[in-house]
């Protein structure tokens, strides 16, 4: 079934980039909320969300395949989580993700996604290889993998969030909103494929 297309400003209390001409795909947006929402309740000392881009490897701009593309995503968060929650890495038990595919540059697909972890464990997302030094901590694990699965892909981060109150939470999500947007999207009711995905966290009881 088709998502519902909207154009608000707001959505469940929050503002979100969106609004006349800027329709948003409601179903995710409000998946993402509610994943956000959801951690604050199993790490109650904040969350750090960690915005970051996936491109594929210039071998697959001539033949795109989007159903071969979203299992490579799935594949990639599946690797990271069980990664991150290796000792080493704090074993950290939870995290919460999103991603969209999106076209809007180039041939081939690439992604938007967003993690989210503990702030206690993860105060600090670390380097990627394209930065002043060889990528480490969780950028540059998220690098690591990427490339292993991809064969090349490139990582990019965008920007971090550290979320302790209400007021850097509204920011976090105001910001994440940009995956929900329609535009760029290989969006339609009969595409074939996954659009995008997110973690399933329920709330801590």
């Amino acid at each position: 079934m088709a998502s519902r297309l909207v154009e608000v400003e707001e959505m469940d209390g929050y503002e979100i980039n969106g609004g006349k001409g800027k329709a948003i795909i409601e179903d995710a947006m409000k998946a993402f909320i509610h994943q956000v929402e959801s951690y604050a309740t199993h790490y109650t000392s904040g969350t750090t969300i960690i915005r970051f881009d996936l491109a594929l490897p210039e071998h697959m701009a001539d033949n795109p395949d989007p159903a071969v593309e979203t299992e490579l995503i799935s594949a990639f968060f599946k690797k990271l989580k069980e990664r991150l929650g290796y000792k080493v890495n704090n074993g950290v038990k939870k995290i919460i993700y999103a991603w969209v595919r999106e076209v809007e540059t180039a041939k081939k697909g690439h992604f938007h996604c967003y993690i989210g972890l503990p702030f206690r464990q993860v105060r600090s997302p670390g380097l990627l290889s394209t930065e002043t030094t060889p990528g480490n901590g969780t950028l540059g694990l998220i690098e690591d993998i990427w490339k292993r699965l991809a064969d090349g892909g490139r990582v990019w981060h965008s920007k971090t969030h550290r979320i302790k109150n209400d007021a850097s939470r509204r920011k976090a999500i105001f910001h994440i909103s940009y995956l929900a947007k329609v535009r760029g999207k290989t969006y339609s009711a009969n595409a074939g494929h996954r659009n995008w995905g997110s973690s399933r966290l329920t709330p801590a009881t």
